[in-house]
């Protein structure tokens, strides 16, 4: 999926975030942010790295999305109202936190999140059966709700992250599976089991003004890691979570320009899954994986969804851009008429004085 648009995107560095596009170390690839970094710079975006500057109007004065990954300093009281504001304005707002929450990390996300249905839990999650490489801590997380967040995404890669309260008109998009659990951090530093399974870890919302809000408790996914943004899955959920957060932003003209390229994804998945069932397995991350009947039925599935929900969004757009154009072009036509009623007035007066 391409980009077709200039917007402003602004990761905020001023609250010692331990997302950081210029850290770079070799031998901890899941503190460098190299591959992130070079795909925001292939992109027609104006990329802002706010090193210093406190989060103010005058900051976010044109900026589309905002972006928080991992702050380790809390927000003033100010901030924290600048920040709502933003979003109750129509803005775009992205946060990670990580595992243990507000409370390990010493910041208070959940304070701005809380305004709009969502809050970080102080806790980890972990799954004994769904998991990278038998590493409990490292989820692999396939339990989805509908969402354009989702798309072309079977899978994505959770390495320590906590997880989330969702609540009045938010939106769990991705939970742990029934066989994971979590623990909670406490002030005390210390780890208590709890009862909850099937955790919210990826979560929307969205105003009625355009404002929109994602939420997930991890950011290493993202990273260098050799399960970060190297895996297909992961890149390809942060594209989306960018256009979705991009698209109030977008013209009509651009955001048909984006939905034929995801009907272009949509093909070669198609294509893919032809080729599954003629070989049954297909090339996944450098293995060959088997897929089932019932799984393939569920890709199926998945993206006669996606084309009956984009087909349903193009059409309300073009219906929006023909009743804008024949809006305009009505007014065009009424210029002209006044135009030239005004031309013949003074011709006539001219004529009688």
């Amino acid at each position: 999926m391409s980009f077709l648009y200039r917007q402003v995107i602004l990761f905020d560095e001023s609250h010692e975030e331990l997302l950081k596009l210029d850290r770079i170390k070799k031998d901890k690839d899941w503190d460098s942010w190299t591959r992130l970094k070079e795909f925001l710079t292939s992109l027609p975006c104006r990329i802002i790295q706010n090193r210093k500057a406190p989060i103010s109007d005058e900051l976010l004065e044109n900026v589309d999305v905002l972006i928080f990954g991992c702050p380790r300093v809390p927000f003033n009281q100010d901030e924290i109202k600048t920040i709502i504001n933003f979003v109750k304005n129509g803005g775009s707002l992205f946060v990670m936190n990580n595992y243990g929450g507000d409370l390990r990390n010493n910041n208070n996300l959940s304070k701005v999140l809380q305004e709009f249905g969502m809050a970080f839990r102080n806790d980890q999650v972990f799954d004994p059966e769904h998991n990278i490489h038998g590493y409990k801590y490292g989820l692999v997380i396939q339990n989805f709700n509908n969402s354009p967040l989702l798309f072309n995404i079977d899978e994505f890669y959770y390495l320590i992250g906590c997880s989330l309260k969702v609540f009045g008109n938010a939106r769990v998009i991705a939970s742990s599976s029934t066989a994971s659990y979590h623990k909670l951090y406490d002030s005390n530093q210390k780890w208590t089991r709890g009862e909850e399974t099937h955790l919210p870890v990826l979560a929307t919302s969205e105003l009625e003004n355009g404002g929109r809000i994602v939420a997930i408790g991890e950011f290493n996914l993202f990273s260098d890691d050799d399960f970060g943004l190297i895996m297909p899955s992961n890149k390809m959920l942060f594209k989306n979570i960018l256009s979705w957060l991009l698209e109030p932003k977008m013209k009509i003209e651009e955001r048909l320009d984006m939905l034929n390229l995801k009907m272009v994804e949509v093909t070669r998945e198609i294509s893919n899954i032809k080729r599954i069932l003629r070989l049954g397995t297909v090339e996944k991350n450098g293995t060959r994986k088997l897929y089932s009947k019932d799984q393939l039925a569920i890709k199926v599935t998945k993206l006669e969804k996606a084309l009956e929900d984009d087909s349903e969004e193009i059409r309300e757009i073009e219906k929006t851009y023909y009743q804008k154009r024949v809006k305009y072009e009505f007014y065009a036509i009424l210029i002209s008429i006044i135009s030239i009623v005004a031309v013949f007035i003074s011709i006539l007066i001219s004529i009688l004085f």
